[in-house]
């Protein structure tokens, strides 16, 4: 859905492909332990909160956790319903 938003943002296909890879990537390793080491005890938590990597690793290791499922869905239905909404100003 993120793909979607920004799709919905640009008219060029190319530019929207590099902008999701980014973004995606950007929420990836944004959680991994590698940046979070970078940071205090406060901002490093933060950022694996926001990260989706920290909740991979979590889901191969057969742990399914409530909280991971729901920021999952919300992090799937904003970007949708932010598109939706830029689909229909236009």
């Amino acid at each position: 859905s993120i793909g979607l938003f920004i799709s919905a943002r640009t008219d060029n296909q190319i530019v929207s492909l590099i902008t999701t890879v980014l973004v995606c990537g950007l929420f990836y390793l944004l959680g991994s332990d590698a940046l979070t080491a970078l940071f205090g005890n406060e901002v490093g938590e933060f950022f694996r909160l926001l990260g989706t990597g920290a909740r991979f690793e979590s889901i191969t290791r057969g742990v399914i956790d409530l909280r991971d499922a729901i920021l999952d869905e919300g992090s799937l239905a904003a970007p949708a319903l932010m598109a939706q909404r830029r689909q229909c100003d236009d």
